[in-house]
């Protein structure tokens, strides 16, 4: 089996990932719940999900001594740590999910059992946030592409990934292939009474004139020509929010007067 570790395939360090391994479908939860003696059972507050964890058996090939293992391993802990000797975070892809990655880090501890001409160990890893990501952003979706083949989520129809030219109020759609996310908006130019709407969530950037607009819902900012424009978001506009984007097509509607925008709508698809 073939993992790869920021793009880089560990047969390069002499490694190869036996096919029994341990990837979990779902992360384990954390559940919020009050128990009250002298009551049955909990309340029960919601949960979320907790950071996914690895343990991956790896083998190493093509190695003839112990001398061999300690050349190999040295240059994969270069893989796996930074320049400070520091776990780092990197990209985790299977080539059973070739089109996604998780965003993981060494977490745990690792024996090293040297045998005679190999060695083995298990390497612990932990992505803290749970998701897999889709290898491309909606922009970089190409029919044709070598990128995405046919084993991704993508189908024919996908939608989105444009940069549009907005003069008058419009509709436009963008499809989300995995779970619900909150995207970049990229506006630049001017506009009277901005509102940006979908899913029955909205938010309002007011009138402005030669903008660049960066709103970033997933990290709640918004950038007003580079610097802090939050004080300028949903200014007086109190139904404004962080606009969702749902699994399947999403209609984003831009209303205002006097417009001459440029719209562009910017994600990755995360799955669960």
């Amino acid at each position: 089996m073939s993992i790869k570790l920021d793009d880089v395939p560990i047969s390069e360090y002499n490694l190869r990932c036996k096919l029994d391994h341990d990837h979990p479908a779902l992360s384990d939860t954390r559940d919020y719940v009050v128990s009250i003696p002298g009551m049955a059972g909990a309340y029960d507050f919601g949960a979320d999900m907790g950071p996914k964890s690895f343990n991956l058996p790896f083998d190493f090939i093509n190695v003839k001594s112990n001398t061999d293992i300690v050349f190999e391993i040295r240059s994969f802990k270069k893989a796996i740590l930074d320049g400070y000797g520091n776990p780092k975070t990197f990209k985790l892809s299977f080539d059973y999910a070739p089109n996604k990655y998780y965003n993981a880090r060494y977490s745990g501890s690792l024996p090293l059992e040297r045998l005679i001409h190999k060695g083995r160990f298990v390497l612990p890893l932990t992505a803290f946030d749970p998701f897999e990501y889709s290898i491309v952003a909606n922009d970089e979706i190409t029919w044709g592409s070598e990128v995405i083949t046919f084993e991704s989520d993508y189908l024919f129809g996908t939608i989105g990934g444009e940069t549009h030219s907005i003069t008058a109020p419009k509709t436009i759609v963008e499809t989300v292939n995995g779970d619900t996310l909150r995207p970049i908006f990229n506006i630049n130019g001017s506009g009277t009474n901005v509102i940006i709407s979908a899913n029955g969530q909205s938010f309002s950037l007011g009138t402005f004139s030669n903008v660049n607009w960066v709103i970033d819902g997933d990290n709640y900012t918004a950038l007003k020509n580079g610097a802090n424009g939050l004080s300028d978001y949903n200014k007086n506009y109190l139904s404004g929010d962080w606009i969702e984007l749902l699994n399947g097509d999403n209609s984003i509607t831009i209303t205002g007067s006097g417009l001459n925008l440029t719209f562009e709508v910017r994600f990755r698809d995360k799955y669960m």
